[in-house]
C-alpha cells in the first residue's frame, strides 16, 4: 500500500516543482531593466530544463514504485495501476514541454 501512495505523492511533487520552476521562470523575466541593473536575459531556460529532469527523476522513481505495487493484492493493484499511468502522463508532459522548448531557443 505504502509503494502505491508514495508513487502518487511523488507524481504530485514533480508536478509542483514544474509549477514553481515555471511561475519563478516569469518572474524573473518580469523584473523591468532600471538604469542602475545590467539588463542582460538570464538563463532561465537552464533552470526550466533542470527543472524538467529533476521532475522526470523523480517520476522514474514513482514508476519503480508503481511497479513494487503491482505485485500486490487487487486493491492496492489498482491504485498502483493509477499512480503508474499518472507518473507515465507527466513524463510524457516533460518530454513534450523539453521539445516545445528547444523549438522556440532555436528558432
Amino acid at each position: 500500500m505504502w509503494s502505491a501512495k508514495a508513487a502518487t505523492i511523488v507524481a504530485w511533487l514533480s508536478i509542483i516543482i514544474i509549477a514553481a520552476s515555471a511561475v519563478f521562470s516569469m518572474y524573473v523575466l518580469s523584473i523591468p531593466c532600471v538604469p542602475d541593473r545590467i539588463c542582460e536575459m538570464p538563463p532561465i531556460h537552464l533552470f526550466f530544463f533542470l527543472a524538467l529532469i529533476i521532475a522526470v527523476i523523480c517520476n522514474v522513481i514513482g514508476i519503480i514504485l508503481s511497479v513494487i505495487g503491482l505485485k500486490k493484492e487487487e486493491p492496492i493493484k489498482k491504485l498502483a495501476k493509477e499512480a503508474l499511468r499518472f507518473n507515465g502522463k507527466i513524463i510524457a508532459f516533460s518530454f513534450v514541454t523539453t521539445m516545445l522548448l528547444l523549438l522556440i531557443l532555436m528558432t
